[in-house]
């Protein structure tokens, strides 16, 4: 065949030659990546240092946008990463021709960074013609070809469902989950299911530490065309993670649910329960329930409590197709799981509750009408969440989730899928089978061999033994084995159960979904029609007015930012080398940012950061005339400044806007100030005029050589030692990694004078907190300084590097989640009462 034909769509022929690897082939996909490198951001993909920096183990920086593979959330999985890998790609002959887009960001579940798109169009065809919702496709021509919606309207507007199959099929990063992008994808994964509804589909649990970090559908799964909704593919974390969820037993003393151990918890349940009748007592059974917990309820219902008051909060249905359930499947096909021999209706059993014929009840899912329960003389709730049936309850048993648990589940087509423990359980909750069991072992000690299961796999072993190894495929045999009753409710016949079937209803365990997960909140809000009344109620708050303005806030390069504010009091007094710590709103993290300028005519800051996380994110949001909450300063110990002679200074990343300062004054008193700035690419130097005014001479480093020399701080060290420039003084602000580098060398090389300045994690500014503690060595006696008070200028010399870099990744677990959570732990207990103002 002519030309080069593409081995995707060429049917194979009789006698045909096939070559897929040789010279010539390599040479054209090399100069075919190379192009579509040339509209990716490549730096770190061609630099001299890259296996160094894999060597160190750094972490990844979390950026507004990705511009290099340590500041790109799909470092770790990216297709394009590996391919120039394979072809063994160090270098590209083309200018990089950065696009520049703004980020996609205000979507619920989902951000795009139109940026790091090599246009492959797997997300355009998965969402046509896989999911058949037409959501995004190409838009504009030629270099300005985008992926987008109709008219850039943004997904919630659009006829997106908000599914991720978009984020999973991506290949480099330009489509993530905005709120789970940045765990580590090292993280221990459990191949398990979701339990949202009757589907069934299969997913790969993520976790960190033993907290669920990230739900990604499985390669294995064959439920729903292979495809998770929005539920199972975005629910599932911030569900399961909620700061609101039960861990502790309750018992009602003096009209006040009091925390409990269990066994005080169980002899409590013993003592009231055997008050009543056995048909005084009902059971009220979650659909959600695994097979194991719902078998073992059934033994402890029949053999310990004696009642056949036992029904499932969803109608049993003896019809099953394998249909789409979408929204309906929370009702039709959800877990029925092992069922009951019913002698009575539920309705029945709720008329019996209204008369008062039933006294005692046990709930393993709240009921949506609390108004039933006033009748009730002892309520049990064995729940995961708060909710309008706890003040009722006399005991509260807190229960794990799906997630925390382990056993099997039977879905819509009464197939048995095994679900395994992804994350540890939360607080002192307990599996629903081992309450079960635990409480009929405490009822009667007689029940301690029949209810002496020491996992749920032990349960599993016995229901199929009963079963003479069963494995639930065939409905109506489940039945006929349980001698279930096999009438069909019809829908809307049972108070117990609402009937709704939009993204609201969705409920597990009674706990509606979108309750504890704010984006699919936002999704049901926006959607929903609005008078304009309400419309109004969404326009922008105003904010609080305090003594710092906001005079502009814009992005001066990429992911950096110049913030210009007024703060009088501070511009009065600030010296080269000083911080503030501001907090942008009252719930904010306080973050330290140096002086980089000041006019104490006008009482303006100028202050340069650099998004690398949650809380700068935050201070990208804000624009001219808005207010930020808190701004303390000026913090920090003075740097000396005189003619020493010829003193160097180098900034990496944020650290330009720092050394600023400090060169504007050492230039001013005569000193011969030579300046190294370093960056991935051009794109990223800012402050330049400005650097060129003062400086004699200024070295430029890009990692993939776009301006100046092709290195990092080291190779314009190099530089500068070549010149015979001997250098009286140093300093350098930057990554932590770059100044240890360029300590080691300034050390090595004539032991230069040097100095640094840490930005580390600061809380209070005090050095009370003590979150911002190092270790120096001085004459071989380490010396404990804090960066905030000590600092944050140190002499690189002497600073215990190893230790630094382990303190600073203390918080990474945190600084992921807090994407998830909105807040802080301290700033949940603040507003629930737990920490007093």
């Amino acid at each position: 065949m002519r030309g080069y034909p593409t081995a995707c769509s060429t049917p194979a022929q009789n006698d045909m030659r096939i070559i897929t690897n040789d010279d010539e082939l390599r040479e054209l996909r090399t100069e075919v990546l190379k192009l579509i490198l040339s509209e990716h951001p490549y730096s770190c993909l061609v630099c001299d240092n890259k296996n160094k920096c894999e060597e160190d183990g750094r972490r990844k920086s979390k950026a507004g946008r990705s511009f290099g593979c340590f500041f790109c959330s799909s470092k770790e999985t990216c297709d394009l990463r590996k391919i120039t890998k394979y072809l063994e790609i160090d270098n590209v002959d083309y200018q990089l021709e950065y696009k520049n887009s703004s980020l996609k960001r205000n979507d619920p579940f989902i951000e795009m960074d139109p940026n790091m798109c090599i246009l492959c169009g797997k997300c355009v065809r998965i969402c046509n013609e896989l999911r058949k919702n037409g959501a995004i496709n190409f838009a504009n021509r030629g270099h300005d070809t985008i992926v987008s919606t109709a008219f850039n309207i943004s997904l919630i507007d659009s006829n997106c469902q908000f599914c991720g199959a978009c984020v999973d099929i991506c290949p480099t990063g330009a489509i993530t989950s905005k709120n789970t992008k940045w765990f580590d994808k090292n993280s221990n994964k459990t191949a398990s299911v979701c339990a949202f509804c009757g589907i069934g589909c299969r997913f790969n649990y993520f976790s960190q530490n033993e907290v669920l970090v990230e739900s990604i559908p499985s390669q294995e799964n064959y439920s729903n065309n292979k495809y998770p909704c929005v539920f199972g593919r975005f629910c599932i974390v911030p569900f399961n993670n909620g700061n609101q969820r039960l861990k502790y037993p309750l018992i009602k003393i003096n009209n006040t649910l009091i925390p409990s151990g269990w066994i005080e918890v169980y002899n409590a349940i013993k003592e009231n329960l055997t008050r009543f009748k056995p048909e005084e007592i009902a059971i009220l059974a979650s659909v959600d329930l695994s097979n194991e917990s719902a078998y073992i309820l059934n033994k402890f219902a029949r053999n310990v409590l004696k009642t056949d008051n036992i029904l499932l909060t969803a109608f049993l249905n003896n019809e099953y197709n394998e249909q789409y359930l979408r929204r309906n499947a929370n009702i039709k096909g959800v877990l029925t799981n092992i069922t009951f021999n019913n002698k009575k209706s539920q309705v029945d059993i709720a008329k019996e509750i209204k008369r008062g014929k039933i006294k005692a009840l046990y709930l393993t899912e709240r009921i949506e009408n609390p108004e039933i329960l006033k009748n009730i003389e002892y309520l049990i709730l064995q729940d995961i969440y708060p909710s309008d049936d706890l003040q009722l309850a006399d005991v509260v048993l807190p229960t794990c989730t799906f997630v925390e648990d382990s056993g099997t589940f039977t879905y819509y087509e009464q197939k048995q899928s095994f679900f395994s423990q992804a994350a540890s359980k939360v607080g002192e909750s307990k599996p629903d089978w081992e309450i079960f069991c635990e409480l009929a072992k405490i009822y009667d000690i007689s029940f301690e061999s029949e209810f002496g299961f020491s996992s749920a796999a032990d349960v599993t072993v016995e229901i199929n033994k009963k079963l003479n190894d069963f494995t639930f495929h065939d409905s109506e045999i489940l039945m006929e084995n349980f001698n279930i009753s096999t009438d069909s409710f019809e829908e809307k016949s049972c108070e117990f159960i609402p009937q709704h079937s939009t993204l609201e209803s969705f409920t597990y365990r009674g706990e509606s979904i979108s309750n504890q997960v704010e984006d699919l909140r936002y999704i049901i809000q926006h959607r929903k029609p609005k008078t304009s009344e309400e419309l109004s109620k969404l326009e922008k708050k105003e904010m609080m007015k305090t003594r710092f303005k906001v005079i502009s806030n814009k992005e001066i390069a990429i992911n950096f930012f110049q913030l210009v504010i007024e703060a009088p009091l501070i511009a009065r007094k600030a010296k080269p080398g000083n911080f503030i710590i501001l907090m942008k709103e009252e719930i904010s993290e306080r973050i330290p940012l140096t002086i980089s300028d000041w006019d104490p005519d006008k009482g303006t800051l100028t202050l340069y950061y650099q998004e690398a996380g949650y809380s700068t994110m935050e201070l990208t949001e804000l624009t001219a005339n808005d207010y930020i909450y808190s701004v303390v300063g000026p913090l920090g110990t003075d740097i000396e400044i005189k003619n020493f002679g010829t003193v160097l200074l180098a900034g990496g990343c944020y650290g330009n806007g720092a050394i600023y300062p400090i060169a504007k004054a050492l230039k001013s008193v005569g000193n011969k100030v030579i300046v190294i700035l370093e960056a991935r690419n051009e794109n990223l130097f800012y402050l330049e005029k400005e650097f060129e005014e003062i400086s004699d001479i200024i070295v430029y480093c890009t990692s993939d050589g776009s301006k100046g020399l092709k290195g990092k701080i080291l190779t314009g060290l190099e530089y500068i030692n070549k010149q015979g420039i001997n250098l009286d003084r140093a300093y350098f602000i930057g990554c932590t990694y770059m100044m240890r580098d360029a300590s080691d060398y300034t050390k090595e090389h004539g032991n230069i004078p040097t100095f640094v300045s840490l930005n580390t994690i600061m809380i209070d500014g005090t050095g009370m907190c003590g979150c911002c503690r190092l270790t120096i060595i001085q004459d071989g006696k380490e010396i404990t300084k804090f960066a905030c008070i000590d600092g944050p200028i140190f002499n690189g010399h002497q600073i215990k590097w190893d230790e630094l870099f382990s303190r600073n990744e203390r918080f990474e677990e945190p600084e992921i989640s807090i994407y998830q959570t909105h807040s802080c732990k301290a700033i949940e207990k603040f507003n629930t009462g737990d920490i007093d103002e």
